[in-house]
């Protein structure tokens, strides 16, 4: 049976996540993926936020999830639109969260874009996001 291609493995990731289906998002992930946001990690505000510290592999992506879990109100999560070229798709989510420290909320558009390899499992993922609004939103009112 041939491997499903790229669009299939990031939809039914998406689908595992909206279940809260985590080994199953794992699943779907090489071992050593490379997963991370787009930031610039060197920033000192970006070390205040969970999951902006990229890592390697099911055990990092779990506790990544793990971090998302603790840190935020998921109130609207929700992939709008999905476009995929070769081994890559790049998506439109809708997200709505609040930070549970802060009780600041976010809502907007993320993109993300994945790279799934020949065996069907996907070996990178970037998130692209407002990260000066998720940033702000981390920080206490003191600053």
């Amino acid at each position: 049976m041939p491997n499903p291609s790229p669009l299939s493995v990031v939809e039914e990731i998406y689908a595992a996540f909206g279940r809260g289906d985590i080994p199953g998002v794992l699943a779907k992930l090489h071992p050593e993926v490379d997963w991370g946001v787009n930031v610039d990690h060197l920033l000192p505000a970006a070390k205040r936020v969970a999951g902006y510290e990229p890592g390697q592999g099911h055990a990092y992506v779990g506790r990544y999830f793990g971090l998302v879990v603790q840190g935020y109100q998921i109130n609207g999560f929700a992939p709008v639109a999905l476009m995929a070229g070769g081994q890559e798709v790049a998506a439109r989510i809708q997200v709505d969260f609040t930070v549970r420290s802060t009780g600041r909320r976010i809502a907007g558009v993320a993109i993300h874009h994945w790279i799934v390899g020949a065996d069907g499992r996907v070996t990178r993922f970037r998130d692209f996001e407002d990260t000066l609004a998720w940033t702000e939103a981390w920080l206490d009112s003191s600053g």
